[in-house]
């Protein structure tokens, strides 16, 4: 994982985090690195208790970090993926009725399966692409980065 794509999630999960929970967080982290009494606001246990509490709330599903550095959870990129393909396979299909695919076919059904084949190939490499360029973040990955290797 690259810490770009780290940079993303954490901006990501901090543009999520009400007020609050982001003033925990770094309370928390602060008695965490320093010790406790150290001059942290909260103290760590109100303060984890809070982030905890946010984080069993909002956090459950994995994220997806595309080759744009945009971030969106695993059910959000899905979608978008899904609509990637319906856009791509009706171009193609345009596509394959402009450059004529299937119009050496013997019966006009072949030569439909044809173009319908040839759109559905193109919209699926898309979708592949998307799949392989993208860096997908479990929700242990995305809590090591945003809360550190060291949160408890």
């Amino acid at each position: 994982m690259s810490r770009s794509t780290d940079k993303d999630i954490e901006a990501y999960v901090n543009g999520l985090m009400p007020k609050k929970v982001k003033k925990a967080l770094a309370d928390a982290k602060y008695d965490l690195y320093y010790g406790p009494g150290s001059g942290g606001g909260m103290g760590f246990e109100k303060a984890s208790r809070i982030v905890e509490e946010w984080w069993d709330e909002n956090m459950q599903d994995d994220l997806i970090v595309d080759d744009g550095g945009n971030v969106s959870t695993k059910h959000d990129f899905n979608r978008f993926v899904d609509q990637i393909f319906n856009e791509r396979e009706k171009e193609a299909l345009q596509e394959a009725i402009d450059q004529g695919i299937g119009d050496d076919e013997e019966y006009e059904e072949d030569a439909d399966e044809a173009k319908e084949k040839y759109a559905k190939q193109e919209a699926q490499n898309y979708v592949d692409s998307a799949h392989e360029t993208s860096t997908h973040y479990d929700e242990r990955d995305v809590r090591r980065i945003v809360l550190g290797k060291d949160w408890p």
